[in-house]
C-alpha cells in the first residue's frame, strides 16, 4: 500500500467485520469460519466489490480471495468485465511453520478460529480448494510463488520484485496495440449470432488484457452436408 500504490482490501477482515455487525448473516459466517469451511461466494464477492467501490482507487490487492473454483466462477460472472487480474502472489509455506505462526497469533488476536482444531481444518480445506485456483493462475501465466519461511525482508524484496513484474506487463500491454487479433465463426446461424458471440469474446479479452489489446471480430460460414452420410460420424469436428 505504502510502497506500490495499492488499495489493500482483506476478504476474511470484511467478513470477520460483517460478523460482528450481529446481523443474520453474520451469524452465518460465523459458523463457516469457526468450522474451516468457506463463505458462500454471494456473499464475499458482494463484500469485495462495495468495498471497491467505495474506495475510488483503480488498483487493489485482494488479500484471501479467491479461495476455491466456486469464489472464482462467482468473481468472474459478477466482476470479470470491470476488473482484470495482473497477477497474483503466492507466499508458499509448509503447514507446520504455519501451525506455529497461527498458535503464536492466537495468543494476543483474538479470532476464533485460531486454534489448533480449526487451524487442522484449514489446512485441509485449502489443500481440497485452494491449490487447485493456484494451478489455475499458473496456467494463466499469472502465479508469482514467493518462498514464505524466510525473514520478512527477504520476503517483501521479493515481492517488491514480483509487483515490478506485473506492473511492466501492464505498462507493456498499454504501450502497444492490439496483441492478437481473434476471428469467431458461425455455421448456418444468422450474422447476428456470431457478432454476439464476438461481443463476448471482445469483451472478456478486454477483461484480460485491456481494451484494444485483442481485436476479435465475426464470420457466418454455411455449411451444405455433414461427413455423417459418409459414415464418419466419430468426427465430430466436422459435424
Amino acid at each position: 500500500m505504502e510502497k506500490c500504490g495499492y488499495t489493500h482490501l482483506s476478504a476474511g477482515d470484511l467478513l470477520r467485520a460483517e460478523r460482528s455487525s450481529g446481523s443474520a448473516q453474520g451469524k452465518m459466517i460465523d459458523e463457516y469460519i469457526k468450522d474451516g469451511n468457506i463463505v458462500p461466494v454471494e456473499v464475499t464477492v458482494k463484500l469485495l466489490l462495495d468495498a471497491i467501490r467505495a474506495s475510488g482507487g483503480q488498483r487493489f490487492l485482494i488479500d484471501g480471495f479467491p479461495r476455491n473454483t466456486n469464489n472464482l466462477s462467482g468473481w468472474q460472472q459478477v466482476a470479470g468485465e470491470e476488473l482484470a487480474v495482473g497477477g497474483v502472489l503466492f507466499f508458499d509455506c509448509p503447514e507446520d511453520v504455519m501451525e506455529l505462526r497461527l498458535l503464536e497469533r492466537g495468543k494476543t488476536s483474538g479470532r476464533t478460529d485460531d486454534n489448533i482444531e480449526s487451524i487442522k481444518k484449514r489446512f485441509t480445506t485449502y489443500k481440497n480448494e485452494t491449490t487447485p485456483i493456484i494451478a489455475y493462475y499458473e496456467h494463466q501465466q499469472l502465479t508469482h510463488k514467493i518462498d514464505g519461511t524466510r525473514d520478512i525482508e527477504v520476503v517483501w524484496a521479493d515481492t517488491q520484485a514480483a509487483v515490478g513484474k506485473i506492473e511492466a506487463t501492464f505498462a507493456s500491454l498499454a504501450a502497444t496495440g492490439p496483441a492478437a487479433c481473434v476471428q469467431v465463426y458461425s455455421t448456418n446461424e444468422p450474422a447476428t449470432s456470431a457478432s454476439k458471440l464476438a461481443d463476448k469474446v471482445s469483451a472478456a479479452a478486454a477483461a484480460r488484457f485491456g481494451e484494444g489489446k485483442v481485436s476479435v471480430s465475426s464470420r457466418s460460414l454455411e455449411v451444405g452436408a455433414s461427413l455423417k452420410a459418409f459414415d464418419l460420424d466419430a468426427l465430430r469436428a466436422f459435424d
